[in-house]
């Protein structure tokens, strides 16, 4: 086969055309569910604002709007993932295919890729099938391209994955004129190809525990032809050296964390940031709504396999920042402000951002 020939191979999951159309199915039930489920939940919860999250759950698990709404955010979840034509076992048996795509990708500025042979990942990422993803992302090898095909579709809100991170990268960039930057919990490199974009003539560095997407994060990189380099490392402990970064960043990585690691990773930043230098946190880190939104965001949480997502919007992440070196520490919740809930239920993502004193 020519060189030519091997250019225009996929490098990509193919799904099928029944795959495509369960999926589409699926995110017709989702569109249905954020809205018209969602608003009849929010009705119904309106009188008992009131009370508490346990109240709330205790009350409105008898009533049939609420019933139905719990049922399809884990179970549509569940179809996308391990249906008949879901991800997992479509992407599964194409691993044939799929595996040398790592393998030679690999074999292609070997520099730039660091997997460390005996790094053991978390408990708190090995006990959970986050997202209901078996397995997640760490245990096969075509796991990588299942999160990079999930991420690509339809996601919580349906909303377009890549210009989602491409707002979240500009700001970032130009709140820190950054010359060295660190992605952590980069997975398939989506947020540090975004960074590197919006920053093309930084040093843009990704890590993440899972060494099956560092390597479909590299094949990413190289394809668009950008200089990033990847790491399989814990943002507990970084081997970079102290003062090394202007910028921090991490795009939905602390929702997966316990809060004891989280605190820990503050501190790591910190160590590798340089005086003056920002980090910057996008994830769930706040909830507007009143009880009503925390009930919802606790369901969400046990529903979708994410158990530290609850705990994460009670971390008084003020506090902890300036106990780790940092200040001017600002929380922008992208979401209506105060008590008031959207129309359509959405991710409650929140920016949060810090420099290093």
């Amino acid at each position: 086969m020519s060189a030519a020939d091997k250019a225009t191979e996929p490098t990509r999951a193919v799904l099928p055309f029944e795959c495509k159309v369960y999926q589409s199915y699926i995110r017709g039930l989702k569109a249905w569910w954020k809205d018209e489920a969602y608003r009849a939940v929010m009705a119904d919860a309106a009188p008992l604002a009131g009370k508490g999250v346990a109240a709330l759950e205790a009350e409105l698990g008898k009533v049939p709007s609420y019933q139905l709404y719990g049922w399809l955010e884990r179970h549509l979840q569940q179809f996308k993932y391990v249906g008949r034509w879901g991800l997992v076992p479509v992407i599964a048996a194409q691993s044939a295919e799929l595996l040398p795509i790592l393998k030679q990708g690999a074999e292609r500025f070997p520099e730039r890729l660091k997997l460390d042979p005996n790094f053991k990942v978390p408990d708190y990422v090995t006990d959970v099938d986050t997202h209901q993803h078996p397995g997640s992302t760490w245990s096969d090898d075509y796991d990588a391209f299942v999160h990079e095909s999930a991420t690509a579709g339809f996601s919580f809100t349906l909303g377009d994955s890549e210009q989602l991170v491409e707002r979240y990268a500009r700001p970032l960039v130009e709140l820190s004129q950054p010359r060295d930057i660190l992605d952590l919990g980069c997975a398939t490199g989506k947020s540090s190809r975004a960074l590197k974009t919006a920053a093309p003539q930084a040093n843009v560095f990704g890590c993440d525990v899972s060494a099956p997407v560092l390597r479909l994060a590299h094949v990413r990189a190289v394809e668009e032809g950008m200089h990033i380099e990847f790491s399989q490392q814990s943002a507990e402990k970084l081997n970079f050296a102290d003062g090394r970064f202007d910028l921090v960043a991490s795009h939905w990585l602390y929702h997966e964390m316990p809060p004891q690691a989280i605190r820990i990773a503050i501190r790591e930043a910190r160590r590798v940031l340089r005086r003056g230098g920002v980090f910057a946190i996008y994830d769930m880190c706040a909830v507007p709504g009143g009880v009503v939104g925390e009930w919802l965001h606790a369901g969400y949480a046990a529903r979708n396999n994410e158990p530290f997502a609850y705990p994460l919007v009670n971390l008084d992440f003020e506090t902890e920042l300036r106990a780790a070196g940092f200040g001017d520490v600002k929380l922008e919740v992208h979401a209506p402000p105060g008590d008031r809930m959207p129309a359509s239920r959405t991710h409650y993502m929140a920016m949060v951002t810090a420099v290093a004193q």
